[in-house]
């Protein structure tokens, strides 16, 4: 522009343009890691005579989401606890856009929560309850910082946490354009916020848009990170938090670095659990305490009915979720870190004392709780012969994971067995250690009621024998279990933990490359069958 070789519009065009890219990227939970050297190698990308068009294509390629990935996160993204600066810009936008002679001066104006973010205890908050529903604390959480739930105002004291009817008067008065949007609405409902919310976000998709044309988001993905260097980071990272675990005296036992984004430490043994979970799309951590088993729902209801105790002993407020969409078994209580980005390995000390430090907390306020809840699921201690299991293990998976990924991210247990699935579900790949021998199998149990079914894939599959062990190499033990509702196909060496350590890497080597080998060859065939099943 300097040059003269851009007008100030197309300068203006290229600087909303990274905005779009930036904000858009953000309210979809995408990395940020990147940045700093997509930025510079922006610059030799620059085609001369269109360089506003260079940009455009070369934002694509780094992922630039489309409007209906934006509409879709912004509408749910808890945008003011999560990017209460972008939350601002967005506001502001949207009021210029419906008031575009209006100027809009920051001093004493303030986002405003039209669900309030507090229910009182009063006349008001009963009403906001009642409006609300019965599951009125989740869905309060849910919908409170979301777009649709905020506006721009000046008279923030004024409306507080006072009930609708009482801020709509106020609403209707004000000079903002959105507020007096709002003001229409005869009652503010979840179905009120969730309507605006789309609304919303498909105003802000027009505001700043992804040029129509530009290569998909697909193309853009093959520029990302692959799926190996992303297990490896995630590696790398618990490589790096996981020592810091050996502060807490109630750990009895630190988990291995692994390719997932979650580690689970028990606090009973199946009902409670807590979870370490860093958010590296959202840039931030979470803490969790996990809920499963048939009283779940009772024993969550139980930990509500002293949620100020709680969050006063954690020292800040969490999130309740009774049920969650990627479980009908589990509920989950949840703290979330602000300032901390998993994605930033300068701050990875700070980021193992603050789940020390919230660990602590946690304990503290949950396990009297929830020990009296479950008083019999008191967890497994780590036997020596447990401990040992656990060394064979670390040995086969590390052995299996050169060669497969079907074992990825499993963590060594300290039972006898551990399993993978198969992609169809009832079918799975297991290996399995007792002292005198190991083994890899196909276990096929489609459950309960299904025993006829379960002979008739072994049977379809027995029917390819001689193909599946010419592909293994050698015979395999092929056990129908007539008197049983399983079947299962197997290998079995004479060789287990039994045997002396220091023979145990041949041993874990040779049960790791028969998986290898046993998984290749029957996978086809099992992938085979999703259709019939």
């Amino acid at each position: 522009h300097a040059d003269g070789n851009l007008t100030e519009s197309d300068l203006v065009g290229c600087l909303d343009d990274l905005i779009s890219f930036l904000l858009r990227r953000s309210i979809c939970g995408e990395s940020t890691r990147q940045y700093a050297r997509w930025l510079v190698e922006m610059i030799n990308e620059f085609d001369g005579g269109q360089p506003r068009g260079s940009m455009q294509q070369y934002y694509a390629r780094r992922g630039w989401p489309s409007d209906e990935q934006f509409i879709e996160s912004l509408r749910t993204f808890p945008i003011y606890l999560r990017e209460f600066g972008k939350a601002r810009l967005i506001l502001e936008g949207l009021e210029r856009g419906l008031n575009p002679r209006e100027l809009i001066d920051s001093d004493g104006i303030s986002i405003e929560h039209v669900l309030p973010r507090t229910l009182g205890e009063g006349q008001s908050g009963k009403t906001w309850r009642q409006a609300l529903g019965e599951n009125w604390a989740e869905t309060h959480e849910r919908v409170v910082h979301v777009i649709g739930n905020l506006s721009l105002t000046g008279a923030n004291s004024d409306m507080g946490n006072r009930e609708f009817s009482a801020k709509r008067a106020i609403l209707r008065e004000s000079r903002f354009l959105l507020n007096r949007e709002i003001a229409h609405a005869e009652d503010w409902t979840t179905d009120a916020i969730e309507e605006r919310s789309r609304d919303l976000a498909e105003r802000v998709a027009k505001l700043w848009p992804r040029p129509a044309g530009l290569p998909s988001t697909s193309t853009a993905r093959a520029a990302r990170k692959s799926r190996t260097e992303t297990k490896q980071a995630k590696t790398r990272y618990w490589e790096a938090i996981l020592p810091a675990l050996q502060d807490l005296d109630f750990i009895d036992q630190i988990p291995q670095p692994r390719t997932f984004g979650l580690i689970g430490l028990p606090l009973t043994r199946k009902a409670f659990r807590y979870g370490l979970r860093p958010r590296f799309n959202k840039r931030s951590l979470s803490l969790l305490l996990f809920l499963r088993g048939d009283d779940r729902e009772r024993n969550f209801d139980a930990l509500l009915a002293d949620r100020s105790e709680i969050e006063n002993a954690v020292g800040s407020p969490l999130l309740w979720r009774k049920d969650v969409r990627w479980s009908t078994s589990t509920s989950v209580i949840e703290l979330i870190s602000e300032g901390l980005d998993p994605n930033d390995e300068s701050t990875f000390a700070q980021q193992g004392d603050w789940f020390v430090e919230q660990l602590r907390r946690f304990h503290a306020a949950f396990h009297d709780r929830c020990t009296a809840l479950a008083p019999d699921d008191t967890p497994r201690k780590m036997t020596p012969i447990r401990r040992k299991r656990q060394r064979w293990w670390t040995l086969v998976l590390e052995e299996l994971a050169k060669s497969s990924d079907i074992f990825a991210g499993r963590r060594p247990p300290a039972e006898t067995w551990v399993g993978a699935g198969s992609g169809i579900s009832g079918l799975g790949f297991n290996l399995t250690a007792n002292k005198t021998s190991s083994s890899v199998e196909l276990y096929i149990d489609l459950g309960e009621g299904r025993d006829a079914e379960n002979k008739l894939i072994f049977d379809q599959l027995q029917e390819q024998r001689q193909e599946i062990e010419q592909a293994f190499g050698e015979p395999l033990k092929w056990d129908r279990l007539n008197n049983k509702r399983a079947s299962r196909i197997r290998w079995v060496q004479p060789h287990g933990y039994g045997q002396p350590e220091e023979e145990w890497p041949a041993t874990t080597a040779t049960q790791a490359e028969a998986m290898h080998l046993f998984h290749t060859a029957l996978q086809p065939f099992v992938s085979g069958m999703r259709d019939t099943l």
